[in-house]
């Protein structure tokens, strides 16, 4: 059930899909395209492929925390990072980002010596591109994420760069065909120069740009100027123009200051990329990985955009990856569960289910953009009584935890009131009004 990454050629080209089962993988759902700018999140923590990735879960130690992703809503592109030659994501990220309308990402990293020497047998050629892109292709069709990130850190040979250009438009142009909707992403890191010289830029210009023209955006390095973020408008579409912010603050400001770069992104309504905030877990290892992760997330959450549900039924429990198994504390990355758009260190999950309200009042939770045409029925189970808004409007309860709306109606958002501080909402299921629930 566990990923692994691949190291070099040989092992890349012996590659088959009947040595490896992704049965346990799930497409995307939830997604609709964004014809704006991107969020872009780099996962890259202690060298990749953790235990706490694991399909089965880990024992979690006494002295450390896992690191916990819960604002997917917010993240349009994941991508799984390591320095392997190629990084393909484990079965527990591409489910959790395809569940929440996220698509997720592999990486093809070359660099340094062993670097050129793998690209000097890849770009060498037409055909071996062709080899190569087959392979990368049946990889992410085979465990159904969507696309790739392409990191060549290591000089190339001049008469390479026609060949890498080749490759990149291939591969973007099969990757995009694999999908009904064409919900695939190749993009380009801020490394090599068209002349072949390993010189990042900061910004999108002629010297790179090649690269840009044959796939899906740029990821720029994360030491750029704001008037280099505003040159590079002149030479593609901002949003597909990725921002790097290094949230270890190298280079740039980071941690939990990410907002300030990440403001002057926005303001040029450009994509951003998100690199390693997996330093949460790494800086503050011993603390509440949930309470800090959305600690870190506050910091941004007024230039993040939200992206709604758009398939019921939807239903969630809040569970941030928990259990116990019998006197050992059980974290599962898979069994994290669909949280609220507006999740937040004030709304959050409890560790192994439920949803904690800290303060009275009204709350927004979730939002979507479906259309339910003979009614809708919610199921809401809280440890005190609280009242139900649907687009605003309170629904009045048909039992002690559910409510139904009857007729057409275009759902947009659901929120809650509640005059009770800590109060708890242990699970929440939306689904379409049927005959059988009316029975």
């Amino acid at each position: 059930m566990d990923t692994v990454p691949i190291g070099g050629l040989t092992e890349l080209f012996e590659w088959t899909e009947e040595k490896f089962d992704a049965s346990h993988t799930i497409p995307l759902r939830n997604y609709r395209a964004t014809n704006g700018p991107e969020l872009l999140l780099c996962h890259d923590m202690k060298g990749g492929y953790l235990d706490e990735e694991r399909w089965n879960g880990y024992a979690v130690p006494e002295d450390s925390q896992p690191y916990i992703l819960l604002n997917y809503w917010s993240v349009d592109v994941f991508c799984y990072f390591s320095h392997n030659f190629i990084t393909i994501p484990p079965a527990a990220y591409i489910n959790l980002g395809h569940a929440n309308g996220c698509l997720v990402l592999g990486t093809f990293i070359t660099e340094w010596t062993g670097g050129y020497a793998l690209c000097s047998q890849i770009f060498d050629s037409t055909e071996h591109c062709d080899a190569a892109i087959d392979v990368l292709v049946r990889i992410s069709k085979h465990y159904k994420f969507d696309g790739w990130l392409i990191n060549i850190e290591n000089k190339c040979q001049p008469d390479w760069i026609p060949n890498i250009c080749y490759f990149l438009r291939q591969l973007t142009d099969r990757t995009r065909s694999t999908s009904p909707i064409g919900a695939t992403r190749v993009i380009w890191y801020d490394s090599v120069l068209e002349n072949g010289r390993l010189h990042w830029q900061n910004q999108l210009n002629t010297l790179n740009k090649c690269f840009y023209d044959h796939c899906d955006g740029i990821y720029l390095n994360y030491n750029w100027s704001e008037s280099e973020l505003l040159d590079s408008a002149d030479f593609g579409e901002i949003n597909k123009i990725y921002a790097g912010i290094d949230v270890f603050a190298r280079g740039c400001i980071g941690g939990f200051d990410c907002n300030k770069s990440l403001c002057k992104i926005d303001f040029l309504r450009m994509s951003t990329a998100l690199f390693a905030p997996g330093w949460i877990a790494e800086k503050f290892s011993s603390l509440d990985q949930i309470h800090m992760g959305l600690k870190f997330w506050d910091h941004l959450s007024n230039l993040m955009h939200r992206r709604p549900i758009l398939e019921l039924p939807f239903e969630t429990d809040f569970r941030a990856g928990f259990s116990r198994k019998g006197d050992q504390k059980w974290f599962c990355l898979r069994n994290i569960s669909p949280q609220p758009q507006f999740v937040s260190t004030s709304i959050h999950p409890l560790p192994e289910g439920g949803l904690m309200i800290r303060e009275p009042g009204e709350h927004k939770l979730f939002l979507f953009d479906c259309d339910v045409v003979s009614g809708l029925v919610i199921s809401l189970r809280s440890s005190s009584p609280i009242s139900v808004l649907v687009n605003g409007s309170a629904v009045p309860p048909s039992s002690r935890s559910e409510y139904r709306l009857n007729g057409p109606v275009h759902l947009k958002s659901l929120d809650i009131i509640t005059n009770q501080p800590k109060t708890i909402i242990f699970n929440v299921i939306v689904k379409n009004l049927t005959s059988e629930s009316t029975a």
